[in-house]
């Protein structure tokens, strides 16, 4: 009995040993891990930092509300970028008195590579009609897509889709009442009269597409004084949500257009944004936004 009782201490000895031992491990991997969870959220931090700070360079980038009062008569912007930066912008310049050309753009992806891509549209923009002076609105785009195309293709296989953008670019002639557009995987909207209307562009992107690069087209359009034109990327129609988890639509986007206008156009944004909001529900927003409302006046 003796030897038996001696026996058993020695065993719950040994075992509360071992589990001493268990715990100290367990202990050290804890402490392990919690070091490892402070450097992941410092480069984090760091990242999210950096992220934040090219969303003020980004910024800087867009044109100016100033700009935008000083060129266009009475407008609006909703802008929503899915992360901090977005694939998304809008673009406008005033070549002369009665002339202004506006442009909202779609690049692939989003996040940090849509805003490399932004900004390469964006330069394009700049450099092809403010710098070079050329304005027919399907050339542009046909400019952008060369430059696009040498500029990203590093010899991957052919035949596959490579980076690039969908645009709507606009000529908008104050005197003429006339607007050129050039559309690539885009539609302009049109409100007139209670009614909505809608010019759907070219399916093809600005960008290499399986090798089938056919030149842009451009349609014109009259207007008239209080005619609103609405140029959108393609992330608010997509964005899934309502009672059915389906996309907003271009249905949707037809009726918000005829519902907004009970409201001055400035103000406008408010409700896209609470429209969007409302359907997203508890849904992640997919894809980034950008919405512009411009009255002809």
């Amino acid at each position: 009995q003796l030897k038996n009782e001696e026996t058993y201490r020695y065993a719950l000895g040994f075992g509360l040993l071992m589990l001493l031992l268990f715990l100290f491990l367990l202990y050290r991997r804890y402490q392990g891990a919690q070091v490892q969870k402070a450097e992941i959220a410092e480069k984090n931090r760091h990242i999210t930092d950096s992220i934040h700070y090219a969303k003020r360079i980004q910024d800087a980038i867009l044109t100016s509300d100033q700009y935008l009062q000083s060129s266009l008569d009475d407008y609006f912007v909703y802008y929503q970028p899915k992360d901090i930066v977005s694939g998304d912008f809008y673009w406008a310049y005033k070549p002369d008195e009665n002339t202004v050309m506006v442009a909202v753009a779609d690049c692939t992806g989003h996040g940090v590579p849509g805003a490399f891509m932004s900004m390469i549209g964006n330069s394009l923009l700049n450099e092809i009609i403010i710098e070079n002076g050329s304005t027919v609105v399907n050339e542009v785009l046909d400019s952008m897509r060369t430059h696009i195309i040498k500029t990203l293709d590093h010899g991957d296989e052919k035949g596959q889709p490579k980076d690039g953008l969908d645009i709507t670019l606009l000529e908008i002639d104050k005197s003429r009442r006339k607007v050129k557009i050039a559309s690539a995987g885009h539609r302009l909207f049109l409100y007139r009269d209670g009614e909505c209307h809608d010019y759907k562009g070219d399916s093809y992107p600005v960008g290499s597409y399986f090798g089938k690069e056919q030149p842009f087209n451009m349609q014109e359009i009259d207007v008239k004084r209080g005619d609103i034109l609405y140029l959108t990327t393609d992330g608010y129609s997509d964005q899934f949500g309502g009672p059915n988890h389906k996309k907003f639509g271009i249905a949707g986007f037809r009726s918000l257009i005829l519902k907004s206008n009970r409201v001055p156009l400035r103000d406008q944004s408010k409700i896209y944004e609470k429209a969007h909001l409302d359907w997203k529900g508890s849904n992640s927003q997919i894809d980034d936004l950008c919405v512009m409302g411009i009255e002809i006046s």
